[in-house]
């Protein structure tokens, strides 16, 4: 059935959503936004995709699928209820209901500390699950869990074991068991824990294992909370890489059979982790809840003192832009420094997030710099294309994805360009928001420098600030801006514009055939440089009275020569220039 609704929605989620949202509006491309049902929304934050049916909402941090958001406006579970939200779904549209009886595809038994069956979890197919227990009067099963005491699952095993894991299901107790654990878990999932469970775990040793999304963090901090001072230690195993509410099932499934080497792992992992405090009891809250940040805590994920991953003009853990015309080499110029922190790191991942596309193009210029190291990447969306909507949440969340898998760390993200990472025109103030999403996520998550490309306005203003293109709340969001204007045909002058963290002096960039040099530029005063210019033009004319000015201009870019100074030196020397020829080609002549 759940197919079946898919299918009735494919690509035109807007119908679903419509239903139970108001003010829908379109915003680009297939992505739509509305008020959020889940908290107080004025100013629409809800987005949805036409396509998939997936959402997120700026607002409170809600996200999923249509089927998820079904069972957030009705008050439903989605593992419990499965089968009251698909029903519920195609009543409400009419969708063709195909009842089929339900089958028990397995059953997980509960016994008491003698093996005496107390209760039973039953997995459905369609996806369900029941709970019932022994019968009485002659019945064999009453499907529910009245007038008993609930017991843990695996309890004859906890009772005899010091150390325990307890995760949310019987499945996942099932597979850890398989790999030589001690594990439990309670019937109904997450938040269902009971107290008269906490008398079977007493004075041993507590490991939590929660599924990674918010319900199964909550359920092992009340966990957590019940069994403080009654187990001999707590710890909390938060599992690497898993996607969101992927659990430790999914985490042995990576080490694809051999159990020997997941077992290692989560046995050198459980043994490395602090003992958990879990956080006291408080008032509940409905939704996400921050998590209030002391100096130590930074300072245990940050540091406070200033860091620079590339000379002093990219920092490490916060958000740059460089900014200039079309042509002006932002690409080269970020290529290149990519290049060097390559080099100067023998560790770490550099991503390039080409949000405008034109690969091909990205990838010519890698090779003609020399960029071919497996440690540069360039990551690709699950649906095959290049191009992330950064307005999205759910782009982002991919790309975050994409980070917690690497083997490495990241050292910065590139992302080519702000104009390219949404469908909003650049003088909305909401073009802030995809350098806010991917940069929490990039710098505050992952301690990496975040640098974005971004072009200036046609028109030159006075300020080099005031020439970035768009919003005002566009500079405002990063850090540092390098601004990257034309100086000649080979040289190209990189000059901080804006700075939150500390001046750092200009750079020229070279092209001189294929590569690229970049470099302090000079510092010599007017006349020496004219002196060095005058040098240069007599050494060339040493054997020969006229040279074309193209090539002239080309052997003084690959010499340093600027071109404010080679004219003054031509002017010193008498040098004429001149067309000739058919082609009236301009020559220097002395």
């Amino acid at each position: 059935m759940k197919e079946a609704i898919k299918n009735h929605f494919q690509n035109n989620y807007q119908a679903f959503y419509e239903k139970y949202l108001q003010g829908i509006k379109k915003i680009g491309g297939e992505e739509f936004k509305a008020l959020c049902p889940f908290h107080e929304d004025t100013d629409p934050s809800f987005n949805f995709s036409n396509d998939t049916g997936l959402y997120h909402c700026h607002g409170c941090g809600k996200e999923g699928d249509a089927i998820h958001f079904y069972a957030k406006v009705n008050g439903l579970d989605t593992k419990k209820d499965f089968g009251k939200i698909l029903k519920g779904i195609a009543s409400d549209f009419s969708i063709p209901w195909i009842e089929t009886r339900a089958e028990i595809e397995k059953t997980y038994d509960y016994t008491d500390a003698d093996g005496k069956l107390i209760h039973q979890t039953v997995r459905m197919n369609p996806k369900d699950f029941q709970q019932r227990r022994p019968g009485n009067n002659g019945k064999q099963w009453e499907w529910n869990l009245k007038d008993i005491q609930c017991v843990l699952y695996n309890l004859p095993e906890v009772i005899k074991a010091s150390e325990v894991l307890i995760v949310e299901g019987e499945k996942d107790t099932d597979n850890l068991v398989a790999l030589g654990f001690t594990a439990t878990t309670c019937a109904m999932g997450a938040k269902a824990w009971r107290p008269e469970y906490n008398e079977s775990l007493k004075g041993k040793d507590i490991v939590l294992i929660p599924d990674n999304d918010l319900e199964g963090k909550e359920h092992m901090a009340q966990v957590g909370a019940s069994l403080n001072g009654i187990a001999k230690s707590l710890k909390l195993l938060q599992l690497p890489g898993l996607k969101n509410k992927q659990d430790v099932s999914d985490f042995i499934e990576t080490f694809k059979g051999n159990g020997n080497t997941a077992a290692i792992k989560l046995s050198k992992m459980i043994a490395n982790i602090d003992i958990y405090e879990p956080p006291k009891e408080k008032p509940k809250v409905k939704g996400a809840c921050a998590t209030g940040m002391t100096f130590n805590d930074l300072e245990k994920e940050f540091s406070a003192d200033l860091q620079w991953l590339w000379r002093k003009h990219i920092p490490k853990s916060l958000p740059s832009m460089v900014s200039g015309r079309e042509g002006t080499g932002k690409t080269t110029f970020c290529l290149q420094a990519a290049k060097e922190i390559l080099e100067n790191n023998p560790k770490g991942v550099v991503v390039w997030i080409a949000t405008e596309g034109f690969v091909r193009d990205t990838l010519t210029k890698m090779k003609t710099m020399g960029i071919v190291s497996e440690r540069f990447q360039i990551p690709r969306k699950s649906d095959g294309s290049f191009r992330f909507n950064l307005y999205m949440q759910k782009d982002c969340n991919e790309i975050g994805n994409y980070l917690n898998q690497l083997d490495e760390p990241v050292l910065i993200v590139f992302v080519d360009s702000l104009r390219g990472a949404s469908n909003l025109d650049a003088n909305e103030d909401k073009m802030r928001i995809p350098i806010m999403n991917l940069s929490g996520i990039v710098c505050d998550k992952h301690g990496a420098a975040c640098l974005w490309l971004h072009h200036n306005n046609k028109t030159k203003r006075d300020s080099m600030l005031d020439n970035v293109a768009g919003s005002p709340a566009i500079t405002a969001a990063v850090r540092q801006i390098l601004h990257i204007k034309k100086k000649s045909t080979y040289v190209r002058l990189i000059e901080q514009s804006k700075t939150n963290v500390d001046e750092s002096s200009p750079l020229e960039m070279l092209k001189t055939g294929n590569d690229i040099v970049i470099r302090e530029p000079s510092l010599q005063s007017d006349e020496r440089q004219t002196d060095a210019a005058e040098s240069f033009l007599l050494s060339l004319f040493k054997e020969t009275d006229a040279i074309a000015a193209n090539e002239l201009f080309k052997k003084a870019e690959e010499s340093g020569i600027l071109e404010h100074p080679l004219k003054n030196a031509k002017r010193r020397l008498g040098i004429e220039s001149k067309k000739t020829g058919n082609t009236w080609m301009w020559q220097w002549k002395i």
